[in-house]
């Protein structure tokens, strides 16, 4: 085989196979076709490969020739032997190819609800969420089992994850208290990928858009172009409508960078409050877990309500404020408690029902 960083039509693909030495001719693929090849490999859940079906399908849809070998769903062979038939094998492939992704589409919806659900279960559970985000092999899983006391590390290589996982996180700290998080681990982020391809992958990334923080894992060893795959993160996370989320960035991977590098990029690191430096396989997160936590109550928003005792869901509004916020007064009277607590965004909202304490 032969790969291309480029995108490359049907024509390009052409020239470059058949100016190979015969036989045989090579196989052709451009940066889509490999990333969709490391896809397919590393996808293990169900999930994971309905949604690289669905992006193969996406992406050779408008590249099928009809006078190119062709295997179909039975296993059959079949070539095109004039113009006419080309079209017609052409034409029917696309549509078979459209019907797939119709298919693979209803399924993954499905799915995508089931996850939606369970969100909305953790949300009445009380922990607020973070999400790592980052190109791919910044090390986020190692991030993942540094804050969540797992044993795992991440696999070195590109897309090791191609499904969200979640786990809790202990992030008490002296100054913010008690503290847990669910943190999620999220598919890598790629330069050059086409839309259809980052649509396959949608549902995957609401957990993104769910999050209460994000974390921006960068791996600091790459040093010729960090940056440029930071860049390529945050255009990606604007499109995904979280521009405003607040965020912090993580500069992972620095055990592998030489001392007096290392040096420079924590003291650049040490003015600004929202950038920590580490490396998370080793354990060393720099910070984070305490950065986590202050981020985390500063999102709190404070609310003063009065919630009367004949309301049936008193006693289980007291609690979900306690156990997902911090009571910051109580005082009970004759027909009601006037409550202030600071809250995540949600409650506060569901919170404005309530008559404003005085």
């Amino acid at each position: 085989s032969a790969a291309a960083r480029a995108a490359l039509n049907a024509a390009d693909r052409r020239r470059r196979r058949d100016a190979a030495a015969e036989p045989p001719r090579v196989r052709v693929l451009d940066r889509t076709a490999v990333v969709l090849e490391i896809f397919a490999r590393r996808a293990t859940t169900r999930e994971g490969r309905l949604q690289v079906a669905l992006a193969r399908a996406l992406y050779r849809t408008p590249r099928l020739r009809g006078d190119l070998f062709r295997k179909v769903d039975d296993g059959g062979e079949s070539f095109g032997t004039n113009k006419q038939e080309r079209r017609r094998t052409m034409e029917g492939d696309q549509k078979r190819l459209r019907d797939r992704a119709a298919r693979l589409r209803r399924k993954i919806e499905a799915l995508r609800r089931h996850r939606d659900l369970q969100r909305r279960r953790r949300a009445r559970n009380g922990a607020p969420t973070v999400a790592l985000v980052g190109y791919t092999n910044a090390g986020k899983t190692s991030v993942l089992e540094a804050l969540t006391g797992g044993a795992g590390r991440g696999d070195d290589r590109p897309f090791a994850t191609l499904d969200p996982r979640t786990r809790r996180a202990d992030l008490s700290d002296e100054a913010v208290g008690p503290s847990k998080a669910l943190v999620t681990d999220t598919v890598g982020f790629v330069s050059k990928l086409p839309a259809q391809v980052v649509a396959a992958f949608r549902a995957t990334l609401e957990e993104v858009e769910a999050a209460d923080v994000l974390v921006h894992v960068v791996d600091a060893s790459r040093r010729g172009d960090a940056r440029a795959r930071a860049r390529v993160v945050d255009r990606e996370l604007e499109a995904l409508g979280v521009g405003e989320t607040p965020r912090l960035l993580f500069y992972n991977k620095v055990d592998l960078l030489e001392p007096a590098e290392a040096a420079r990029l924590r003291e650049l690191a040490s003015s600004r409050p929202d950038v920590l430096v580490g490396a998370a396989a080793t354990g060393d997160l720099g910070g984070l877990r305490e950065a986590l936590a202050e981020c985390l109550d500063e999102s709190l928003l404070d609310v003063a309500v009065t919630l009367p005792y004949s309301d049936n869901a008193y006693g289980a509004t007291i609690e979900e404020v306690r156990r997902r916020g911090r009571v910051l007064s109580q005082e009970h009277g004759d027909d009601a408690t006037e409550l202030r607590a600071a809250v995540p965004r949600d409650l506060a909202g569901r919170l404005r029902g309530y008559k404003s304490a005085s």
